[in-house]
C-alpha cells in the first residue's frame, strides 16, 4: 500500500490550509485560477503589510501560510522579532511550479496504482468493497450502459477527461443530446482533451462543434498537452480505465461508487483540470504561433509529394515566381527560428531541411 500512495502529508495539509480558508473553488475558468484559490486574501493583506516594513504578530494566520508557501521569510536585519523580508518572486514561482508538478505526478502514480490495489483486495475477499460499490466492466455495451445511466441521472456534476484527443463524429452525436440536455437542467459539465482534439480533421471538426454547442450552454472545456488519465465522474459516480489489463483489444473500465474512492478521482480531475487551457485561450495560441501560411503549407504539400513549383503554381492559380518567393521567405523564417534555438549566424534553410521540418510538424493539420 505505501508504495502505491506513497507520503501524502505535505499535499494534505497544503489542501487543509487552503480549504480552512475557504478559498478552493475548482469551478474558475480563468485559466490562471481565482486569486483566492492560490492565495486567500487575508494572507495578501499580511504580504502587502511586510512589504511595507511593518512587524508581523506570530500568531498571524496569514504568516504561517506566507511562511508555509516560502513567499516570506525571517529579516536578516536589527529590528527585531516580528519583521518579515519578501523572498524573491523568480524563486517563489520555480518552487510552486516544482512543488505543484510533484503533486500532480504523485496523484497520478496514485490513481494509476488504484485498479492494482483494487484487484487484489477483490481477489482477497473485496472487504467492504463486496457492498458493491465496485465494478469490474469488461465489454464496451456494458460500458457505455452504466455511463449512460450515470450520466443521465447527473444532477450535479459531469466532469470528463479525453487522453486519446478527438472522439469519432458517431460518439459525439450519441453524446450531444445528453450532454445539452444535462446543462439544460443545470449540471455543471467540464471536459479535458488533449490538444491534438484541436486538430483540422474530420474527427477535429466534429470535435470542435461539439465544444460549441455545449459552452454556448454553459459548459467549460480544456485542453492539456500532459498524459491525463481516463475517466468520467458523473456526480458521485466514476468510471476509470483499467490500467492493469491494457490489452488493445479489450475493452475494460471500474465503475466505482464507493464515496471515498469517487472523492479521490474527482480531486485527481481537478489537479489536472488547473493545469489545463481554457479550449479557447488554446486555440487562440496555437494560431498565434504558426510559423507557416496557409499557402506556404499547400507549397510544402506539393514538394514533399514531389511536385515542382511549376506543378505546384497552376494548382494554386499563382506563378512559378511568386510560389518561389513564398517558399523563400518561409525558408528564411525556419532559418531565424534555428537561429534562436542554437545561437547560430540567421541562414535560410536549404529545401530538403524544410521539408524535414513539415514532416514533423503539428502544422500540417492545419488547412
Amino acid at each position: 500500500m505505501n508504495d502505491v500512495f506513497g507520503s501524502r502529508k505535505g499535499w494534505v495539509h497544503d489542501r487543509m490550509v487552503s480549504e480552512s480558508a475557504g478559498a478552493y473553488q475548482p469551478d474558475s475558468d480563468t485559466g490562471a485560477g481565482d486569486e483566492s484559490t492560490l492565495l486567500p486574501r487575508f494572507a495578501r493583506d499580511t504580504y502587502e503589510a511586510i512589504g511595507r516594513g511593518q512587524p508581523i504578530s506570530d500568531n498571524d494566520l496569514g504568516l504561517a501560510l506566507l511562511m508555509q508557501r516560502g513567499l516570506v521569510e525571517p529579516a536578516r536585519t536589527l529590528e527585531g522579532p516580528g519583521y518579515y523580508s519578501q523572498v524573491a518572486l523568480e524563486v517563489v514561482e520555480r518552487k510552486e511550479r516544482h512543488d505543484a508538478q510533484e503533486r500532480l505526478t504523485q496523484v497520478l502514480a496514485d490513481l494509476q496504482g488504484l485498479p492494482r490495489l483494487l484487484d487484489e483486495l477483490r481477489k482477497a475477499g473485496g472487504g467492504s468493497f463486496m457492498d458493491g460499490s465496485l465494478t469490474y466492466l469488461t465489454t464496451e455495451p456494458a460500458i457505455n450502459v452504466k455511463i449512460q445511466a450515470a450520466a443521465t441521472a447527473a444532477q450535479r456534476r459531469l466532469l470528463t477527461c479525453q487522453p486519446g484527443g478527438t472522439r469519432s463524429p458517431e460518439v459525439l452525436k450519441m453524446s450531444s443530446d445528453r450532454d445539452q440536455e444535462s446543462l439544460r437542467r443545470g449540471v455543471t459539465l467540464r471536459t479535458i482533451y488533449h490538444k491534438s482534439a484541436q486538430a483540422n480533421t474530420p474527427d477535429g471538426i466534429a470535435t470542435k462543434e461539439w465544444v460549441e454547442g455545449v459552452t454556448a450552454l454553459g459548459a467549460h472545456v480544456r485542453t492539456a498537452a500532459f498524459p491525463m488519465l481516463r475517466m468520467i465522474v458523473a456526480d458521485d459516480v466514476a468510471f476509470i480505465a483499467d490500467y492493469v489489463d491494457t490489452s488493445p483489444d479489450e475493452v475494460r473500465c471500474w465503475q466505482v461508487t464507493h464515496p471515498a474512492m469517487s472523492a479521490f478521482i474527482a480531486e485527481v480531475f481537478e489537479l489536472m483540470w488547473a493545469f489545463s487551457t481554457p479550449w479557447e485561450v488554446a486555440r487562440r495560441t496555437a494560431a498565434a504561433a504558426t510559423i507557416t501560411t496557409q499557402a506556404q503549407r499547400s507549397i510544402l504539400r506539393g514538394l514533399s509529394g514531389g511536385q515542382s513549383f511549376a506543378s505546384i503554381a497552376r494548382e494554386l492559380n499563382l506563378s512559378e515566381s511568386s510560389v518561389k518567393q513564398q517558399f523563400a521567405e518561409l525558408r528564411a523564417r525556419l532559418g531565424d527560428l534555428l537561429k534562436e534555438d542554437r545561437r547560430t549566424a540567421s541562414r535560410p534553410v536549404n529545401t530538403n531541411q524544410a521539408i524535414f521540418w513539415w514532416a514533423t510538424s503539428d502544422e500540417q493539420d492545419l488547412p
